[in-house]
């Protein structure tokens, strides 16, 4: 059964995680990647003043390092370099490409979505009896099920996964999370 023909029906079985979503740390927002430490003293009226020394896309495999005094530019879902350990948002910054100017000071972890936050291993993320509407039939892909069974009433099938359901998971599983621990 493709994932259209899935829509209107019941899971009949529990559907798990199979990996921690999101996969890795990343940043909930596009901005700077920094050390909490290094912009502790940041204010409106006086800012800190960091070099930039790369820039990191979703999806980005780039190996930057986050050494103390500096920072690189992140967007929304890229992986946290090593040594940060918080994000600036762009708008509480001079949007610079050298060097940025932070004009407020953050605690650790700010704006970062930490790895399992979603999703952990295991957890279950649909339940048996959940009526599979277009929200949820295309979230679960990205909990790494290969697929699920279903159907409209007493019958079963198994549904594959369809590449065209991946675009509204993460939203989907963020708005589960009991806990979440990004901050912004």
């Amino acid at each position: 059964m493709t994932l259209p023909d899935a829509h209107n029906t019941v899971l009949v079985e529990d559907v798990h995680a199979t990996f921690p979503l999101p996969p890795f740390d990343n940043s909930a927002m596009d901005g700077y990647a920094v050390r909490a430490e290094d912009v502790a003293a940041a204010t409106a009226a006086t800012p800190v003043t960091l070099p930039v020394v790369g820039d990191v896309a979703a999806g980005s495999t780039t190996p930057y390092t986050v050494q103390p005094g500096l920072c690189v530019r992140i967007m929304t879902g890229a992986p946290l370099p090593p040594g940060a350990n918080a994000v600036i948002p762009l708008e509480d910054t001079d949007g610079g490409i050298a060097q940025v100017a932070i004009r407020r000071s953050v605690p650790n972890g700010w704006c970062i979505r930490r790895a399992g936050e979603d999703a952990a291993p295991g957890s279950e993320v649909l339940k048996a009896g959940t009526h599979l509407g277009a929200t949820n039939s295309v979230c679960w892909r990205p909990w790494g099920a290969t697929g699920f069974r279903c159907g409209p009433g007493h019958e079963s099938w198994f549904c594959p996964p369809a590449a065209s359901s991946l675009s509204l998971a993460s939203r989907s599983a963020a708005a589960r999370s009991p806990t979440p621990t990004a901050r912004c």
